[in-house]
């Protein structure tokens, strides 16, 4: 299939939670058609047979929705000559969903049902917890037909066949066929610990693309719900992923200073978000964010003087430091530390104390109403023109325009979430006026 018609295809589904797998008639694939459930039940299942069975049922433009006698639902659609480049014919099974989540009651129930026995309860009820639920199956066989329709370029003519006596053609009565230790469950966690490993390797490595794909991956694994509640359930996976990020980045050689302010704003965000799809946003730029940071302040392939020099600054930012202070606190010749210290950062000394002042100054005019005064003696300033025009040089504002451009900003969104508030007062603060000041004083070169 072209690879650039599947993803689209398959970005749109799973936005609602849906699953796209290409399969063709070879052993390894075959158990995709119903998401490993009957492998996992059955000591034999004739995978073979029911992609046949299949086969019968989606020539040429024929898409078919199909439940089965595990209260499950798919959707199976021809894949068209021009859009593969194999000689095999494909197919793509989307699913299994549910339309609503299962209880342990209502499995068991299910077991019985199909004549299964009650040790298979925990295993089919864990699957079930991994699976979408979609309330609205209609509205998805819609939104799966004007997809197919658009992205493949033909119309796509649907056949629904109604719930089965075994949707595929094996027989379940023999309980010796049934699994004495089903593994699918055991599979699936492996495979997902195994992607969250590799997910954290590239974000430790600093590397954006390699952890997208990784995350990508691991978006498509059967998870196990934790809660009932949908968003409640993907804030604890957000949560989840914050703490494995903090940890890799931690490996990785950042301070944990930094670590500390990335995931504190994380935390803060996961809690304003509403809905699963901002969740989801949230994810994404959560790795991004922590990749960015393992690329700005990995230490790993510092010397110790430079990592103690570095871990001094972030916790002493606010005292009077200089390449004279470390070369005496160290024993060493200025010049001698000073080449050492670029070599090994790419930057001087002193402009990595501005550095680090100025990243807490950003902190302290985003989440406090302090002056512009108090916040350059806060981060090691006791000259505000100093600290005015080191800002400006780094931001291309003055802090005072960068506080308005943020008051604003939060203005905005009160008054998108709350329309008709009343604007909220802004009050003039001193430093503004004495940015134009000519005198400054700075730190030892």
């Amino acid at each position: 299939m072209e690879p650039r018609s599947l993803e689209i295809f398959d970005k749109a589904l799973s936005v609602v939670g849906l699953k796209v797998q290409v399969v063709r008639n070879r052993e390894d694939g075959l158990p995709l058609l119903d998401g490993r459930l009957r492998g996992m039940l059955f000591e034999s299942f004739s995978y073979a047979a029911a992609f046949d069975f299949l086969l019968r049922r989606v020539q040429n433009d024929m898409m078919i929705h199909l439940r089965d006698e595990y209260d499950l639902q798919y959707f199976y659609l021809s894949v068209p000559p021009e859009q593969t480049d194999s000689q095999e014919q494909e197919i793509l099974a989307i699913g299994p969903l549910q339309s609503k989540p299962h209880t342990r009651e209502e499995t068991l129930a299910i077991l019985e049902r199909n004549h299964l026995p009650g040790k298979l309860l925990t295993e089919l009820w864990e699957f079930y917890n991994t699976l979408p639920a979609i309330e609205d199956v209609d509205a998805v066989e819609c939104l799966i037909l004007y997809l197919a329709s658009g992205v493949f370029a033909r119309p796509y003519h649907l056949n629904r066949f109604p719930e089965l006596d075994g949707a595929f053609p094996v027989s379940y009565e023999k309980v010796r066929e049934v699994h004495e230790n089903p593994r699918q469950v055991w599979t699936d966690i492996e495979q997902r610990y195994s992607l969250e490993n590799r997910l954290l390797e590239a974000i430790g490595a600093g590397d954006f693309e390699k952890a997208r794909e990784q995350y990508g991956k691991l978006q498509r694994c059967n998870i196990p719900a934790r809660a009932e509640n949908p968003l409640d359930d993907w804030r604890h996976r957000t949560v989840i992923l914050n703490s494995l990020c903090r940890k890799a980045v931690e490996v990785a050689g950042v301070h944990p200073l930094y670590i500390d302010d990335l995931s504190t704003r994380f935390a803060y965000e996961i809690s304003r978000r509403g809905t699963v799809q901002e969740l989801d946003q949230l994810m994404a730029s959560m790795i991004r964010g922590y990749c960015t940071l393992v690329n700005d302040h990995a230490m790993k392939g510092y010397s110790p003087i430079v990592k103690q020099i570095i871990s001094y600054i972030d916790s002493h930012y606010i005292e009077e430091l200089s390449l004279a202070y470390f070369a005496k606190m160290f024993n060493m010749s200025k010049t001698y530390l000073s080449n050492l210290f670029r070599k090994e950062t790419g930057t001087t000394l002193t402009e990595f104390i501005h550095q680090v002042r100025l990243r807490r100054a950003i902190l302290l005019l985003n989440a406090s109403s302090l002056s512009i005064t108090a916040i350059a003696t806060a981060c090691g300033y006791n000259d505000i023109n100093y600290f005015i025009r080191r800002f400006r040089k780094a931001y291309g504002l003055s802090p005072k325009q960068y506080q308005k451009v943020m008051q604003q900003t939060a203005f905005l969104y009160e008054k998108e979430e709350n329309p008709g508030g009343e604007e909220e007062k802004q009050s003039l603060d001193a430093a503004e006026a004495e940015e134009n000041c000519a005198n400054c004083t700075t730190l030892e070169p």
